[in-house]
């Protein structure tokens, strides 16, 4: 376990907490799995984070729900490992990348935050972490393009057309990032 929490590069010497970021803290239990906990936005991102994992509960490459508090905003997770870097990337990736994508692409939401930081690997397996920042299809950012990033307000189209467009952008860039990884 010593050798694990080196590895995470635990924060402010405290050798439960491997993760602040700006909307919450993450940290390691006893019994191996982790608890995180929404510090900022938290009525907005717990109940995202918790319905997407639901959602997810039942597919590989995302972390399971141990349990929840919803008065103080916290889930308790399995752990999915290491950050992804060259030297854990699994062999089979692509194969589990197509999956990973097939798999969110069939669900009623868009992964937002798709990047290095939370893409993990423990055991050989892929695993995507943070869903706090999803967009739903009915989301009013679909609708209103005073809330959508210039490329995506510039299409004249329904706003469930956007949501696919976002979707796929958002769900490609697992596939760019990995790209990006092992071409260094």
């Amino acid at each position: 376990m010593l050798n694990l929490l080196k590895k995470l590069k635990i924060l402010n010497n405290d050798k439960k907490k491997i993760y602040h970021g700006t909307n919450s803290k993450v940290f390691l239990l006893d019994n191996g799995n982790i608890k995180k906990v929404f510090t900022r936005k938290r009525e907005i991102k717990f109940p995202v984070e918790k319905k997407c994992l639901e959602a997810l509960s039942h597919h590989d490459f995302f972390p399971k729900i141990i349990s929840c508090n919803k008065d103080k905003f916290e889930i308790e997770m399995s752990f999915c490992g290491e950050n992804l870097s060259k030297a854990n990337l699994p062999i089979n990736w692509t194969d589990q990348v197509h999956t990973i994508i097939k798999i969110l692409n069939q669900m009623d939401f868009v992964q937002s935050d798709i990047e290095l930081h939370n893409i993990c690997v423990k055991d050989d397996q892929i695993y995507i972490i943070d869903f706090g920042s999803n967009r739903f299809y009915f989301d009013e950012f679909f609708s209103n393009q005073k809330l959508q990033p210039d490329w995506l307000a510039k299409f004249d189209v329904s706003p469930m057309e956007k949501y696919q467009i976002y979707k796929n952008k958002k769900h490609r860039r697992l596939e760019e990032i990995i790209l990006n990884l092992v071409t260094r």
